[in-house]
């Protein structure tokens, strides 16, 4: 009877544990960002109006997936680390899956939108840095289409 219970009191504990937020998912969450972003909601995702959807994970990550649109093979990223820095930026790393680097990146929200401020992958490379693409250019502001 006492190992039933210890069996059942366990289980009960490791499932509440499953069921509690990360660090990362509470910063993530805290901010704002679990939900879908694009530049346009109004519109179906696309080359030129780019979905982004974060999501909880139950690995303790959050996912996040660029959607351009039907017939384009979206690009996925893990964050499994999170700090809002500011009432105005967060800072995530993670990995692109694509490359299969690590990225190092900040977000901005203003009015409540967001944009990447600055990527940085475990190359070195920098991938956008004060908005701007080293091309020219830059990510565009996002609004949040749903949580």
């Amino acid at each position: 009877m006492r190992r039933l219970a210890l069996a059942l009191g366990l289980g009960a504990l490791m499932a509440a544990g499953a069921a509690q937020a990360t660090p990362v998912q509470e910063a993530m969450t805290a901010f704002g960002l679990i939900g879908t972003w694009a530049s346009d909601c109004s519109q179906p995702p696309s080359e030129r109006d780019e979905y982004t959807h974060y999501r909880i994970e139950p690995d303790g990550s959050v996912s996040m997936v660029y959607d351009s649109g039907p017939g384009l093979e979206p690009n996925r990223y893990r964050w499994d680390e999170a700090e809002i820095v500011a009432p105005d930026r967060i800072r995530m790393i993670g990995v692109f899956f694509g490359d299969n680097l690590e990225q190092d990146t900040l977000l901005d929200k203003r009015d409540g939108r967001i944009r990447v401020w600055r990527n940085v992958d475990s190359s070195g490379t920098v991938l956008v840095d004060q908005a701007t693409f080293p091309s020219g250019g830059g990510p565009g502001w996002d609004e949040k289409c749903s949580d």
